[in-house]
């Protein structure tokens, strides 16, 4: 306390700028310092230190513990931390980031959505007609199994595996991790611009104007500095035809 300069009450306003964030409980008890009386004449410094204290534990006990995010509750079989370390790792532009972010975490406005909070009374596509899930814009709708078809087969070529093995659930909860760190991100990489490609064009494009999203991007990824060490050259199998 003697550090920060506030052994007595401090006035307002609270230089409570002048604590670490990490020691909250010290920030908080700034904040209602100034309502709490200093050392009186007859009241020893041990007692009045045990008067800090016990207001400083209050206040800790007082505080709103930090909750859990509702995707979080609805998923905790997710590798949550896994999967948010991989979205802030994905070398592509914060537009396809935050489209990406809202799908992870379940917040884009399907009819599914709309229908549970009595917005609409249907749970079907207004595209085809088929139940509206987040997996269904992604992958099925108009083009879709087309389109994750086409990027399925290349994500395989980069992991050296089969197309079985890249499923579509990595779109949604994209908990898994890939060596070297260079592979890796060129799967985040084509995921995250699949996921915004999908959701912000039209349903009806198909696997050629995807094909020319991903190059477009791949040209902007490839002018930039750092490419050798972010993504390598992982990103041909892009250029091998349909």
């Amino acid at each position: 306390m003697a550090k920060w300069n506030i052994p007595p009450a401090v006035p307002n306003p609270p230089r409570f700028r002048s604590v670490p964030t990490a020691l909250h409980y010290i920030r908080v008890y700034i904040l209602d310092a100034a309502y709490i009386p200093n050392q009186g004449i007859t009241e020893t410094f041990n007692n009045y230190q045990t008067r800090i204290y016990t207001t400083l534990l209050t206040l800790s006990n007082a505080a709103s513990s930090a909750q859990e995010m509702r995707i979080v509750k609805m998923r905790p079989q997710t590798n949550w931390d896994l999967a948010w370390k991989n979205l802030t790792a994905t070398p592509v532009p914060r537009q396809e980031v935050m489209t990406w972010y809202r799908v992870i975490h379940d917040i884009i406005p399907t009819n599914i959505q709309f229908n549970r909070i009595r917005m609409t009374n249907t749970e079907s596509c207004s595209e085809c007609g088929q139940s509206d899930t987040l997996v269904h814009r992604l992958i099925s709708c108009g083009e879709g199994s087309r389109t994750w078809n086409w990027l399925q087969s290349r994500i395989a070529r980069i992991m050296r595996t089969s197309e079985a093995q890249v499923p579509s659930e990595r779109l949604i909860q994209p908990q898994f991790k890939l060596w070297p760190p260079q592979r890796h991100r060129a799967v985040l990489w084509m995921l995250a611009l699949y996921v915004g490609f999908r959701l912000n064009n039209p349903r009806t494009l198909k696997s050629q104007d995807l094909m020319d999203f991903l190059q477009r991007s791949k040209w902007k990824t490839y002018t930039r500095n750092n490419r050798r060490g972010m993504v390598a050259n992982f990103l041909v199998v892009l250029d091998i035809p349909y």
